[in-house]
This record gives structure tokens, sequence and C-alpha cells, in this order.
């Protein structure tokens, strides 16, 4: 998409300048839009300039916008990865949906604001096939359905959840008993922010961070557990829900244990996981504001 592009810094400011491809063209043309992003240290402002329309944004502005087009960015990669553009089988796409949805106008009604599905594989103990995992905002709060157990969790929760299986990640690698190449490093690295912006978000109010155990045993190397309340709006629904995070040493994988139900994953599907977790706690951190 990118046509051309440069940079240089000056002594009082950074330019950017590029030319991008135009995705609704008319047929048989190219249309390109000129964007330049110029910061102006002695002003303390940031300077865009989208097809000759200048806007000037203060630094909280700039931030927020960096995060929309983080989370924009986010969702569209993630629905170019599930259609494709050469597609061989598209039942393909369908059976593996990881394609999520993305509704702001349906979450001012109460409907759902993000939901996104794929099916996850039994890993060990005898087991085979697969079975559904879905990670949905709806009504302020975040339900995590693994194999039919319904779990209602808060945009902190999600933030709990998704750092510790980071970490876990991290601390497997570290210790040598995986191995991931640059790109997976560097999504792990990324994910640690992700903590941070729901926080802010969200609000720390409430929020419980995850108990930490370490140990020397294998498998004991990183346990995270906690029992999270939750915001089921039944009444006859569990207060609190009990989650456990650590490598299951029989398979040799990560693995979450909600309310005593253990599922192993393998690490695309704990990945899946840890990025839609985070998408889903940031809507619901966005919707409580």
């Amino acid at each position: 998409m990118l046509r051309s592009h440069v940079y240089w810094r000056t002594e009082h400011e950074y330019f950017f300048a590029g030319y991008f491809r135009g995705l609704h063209s008319p047929p048989g043309t190219q249309n390109y839009h000129a964007v330049q992003i110029a910061a102006g240290i002695d002003s303390n402002r940031t300077v865009i300039s989208y097809d000759s329309k200048i806007v000037q944004l203060d630094i909280a502005q700039t931030s927020r916008l960096v995060e929309q087009l983080w989370i924009a960015g986010y969702l569209k990669a993630q629905v170019e990865a599930a259609v494709g553009h050469n597609v061989s089988d598209p039942s393909a796409v369908v059976e593996n949906s990881c394609r999520p949805s993305f509704n702001f106008h349906e979450q001012s009604v109460g409907g759902e604001a993000f939901k996104n599905l794929r099916k996850f594989e039994w890993h060990g103990y005898g087991l085979s096939g697969k079975f559904p995992v879905a990670v949905k905002n709806s009504k302020k709060h975040v339900i995590l359905d693994m194999d039919g157990s319904h779990h209602h969790l808060s945009a902190q929760n999600c933030a709990e959840i998704a750092k510790n299986l980071t970490i876990l990640l991290a601390t497997n690698y570290e210790l040598g008993f995986q191995h991931f190449d640059e790109a997976t490093l560097a999504l792990l690295a990324a994910s640690l922010e992700w903590h941070k912006f729901i926080h802010e978000r969200a609000g720390c109010a409430g929020a419980k961070p995850m108990d930490i155990y370490t140990g020397n045993k294998r498998g004991y190397e990183f346990i995270a557990s906690a029992y999270f309340q939750s915001n089921a709006p039944s009444a006859s629904a569990s207060l609190y829900h009990r989650v456990l995070i650590a490598l299951d040493e029989d398979v040799g994988l990560p693995c979450i244990s909600i309310d005593n139900r253990a599922f192993p994953m393998s690490i695309e599907e704990a990945l899946w996981l840890i990025e839609n977790l985070q998408i889903a706690g940031y809507v619901a951190a966005m919707a409580d504001q």
C-alpha cells in the first residue's frame, strides 16, 4: 500500500511523509493519499496532514489516536489473515473461524461490540478432535466461552490473564523449553504493553492481580492463580472464577484452568487467546469511560 515515503530529522523536528494507495479507487485508476506527520519539539504538538488537511494534536490526543490506530490496524490484519488473498478452499476459512466481528454501534444498544471464535485442538490425555473457543465483549464485560463453559470477565481480568499467559510463554522460552521465532518474540514483548493500556482506561479500582508462584520443579517454574469475581448477570451463576495458568508438564504445553476445567494449548492457540482477551478487554475498558 505504501507507494513511497521519506523521513528526516532536523534539530527541531521529526518529519514523515508518504503516499498510500487508495483502497477504493474507481476501476482502472489508482488514487493516492498524501500523508505527512511532523513533531515540532518546540511547540510540543503533533501535526498531521492528510490530503492537505492539517490537524494539530496535543500529547494526550496523539496517544489516543495511536491506540485507536493500533486497534483498527490489528482488527483489519486479523480479517485479512483469515480471509486471505488467494484462498483455495473458502470453507477452510469458515471452519477455522478466525475472523472477528467488531461493531461499536451495536454496543450502544447493548449488543456485542467484539466477537472472535475459533476451534482449539484437544492435546494429550487420549483426547482427539476440536472444541470451540469464543471471546466476545457484550454490555461492558467479556465472555470467554471454552467448550461450552461460559466465564464472565472484567477488563482487568482479561488484562491479568493475557499478561500472565504472556509471561508463562516468555519464561519457558528463557528456560529453553520452547523455541520462538523473532516475530513471536516481538509479539510477546508488545503484548505486555496492553496490560497497561487496559488498566489506564478501566482504572485500577477493584483490579486484582494474580498470585505468582515459582519453583525449581519441572512445570512449576511459573504459576499464576486468582479468584476473579464473576460479572455474570444471573444470580445463579458462580460468584467467582478460579483461574490457574501454568505449564502442563504432561504434554509440555501452556495451560489455562478455569473453574477446574483445564485446557492445554499450542503456542498458536495461546497467542490467539492472549490477543483476543487483550482486544476484548480494551473494548470493555473503553465502554466504561
